[in-house]
């Protein structure tokens, strides 16, 4: 995949970042209302579409949710 460059827009405390269509697309993404963000321990960011339930799922647990 390549790499996007993106622009950070910051408000409220919050931090808002757009994903490019093309990603979307080759992610099939289009009209995912929820996603899980994931906090890894090299402090990288983990992004993963939240469909019934499964993405949750992880191999490291035993296929639990972890805690939040």
């Amino acid at each position: 995949m390549a790499k996007h460059f993106i622009k950070a827009c910051w408000g409220g405390g919050q931090l808002r970042i757009n994903i490019p269509k093309s990603v979307v697309r080759e992610l099939e993404w289009a009209g995912v209302s929820h996603f899980v963000l994931m906090e890894n321990k090299d402090k990288t960011l983990t992004v993963r579409r939240f469909v019934d339930g499964e993405s949750l799922k992880s191999k490291g647990n035993g296929g639990k949710p972890g805690p939040d």
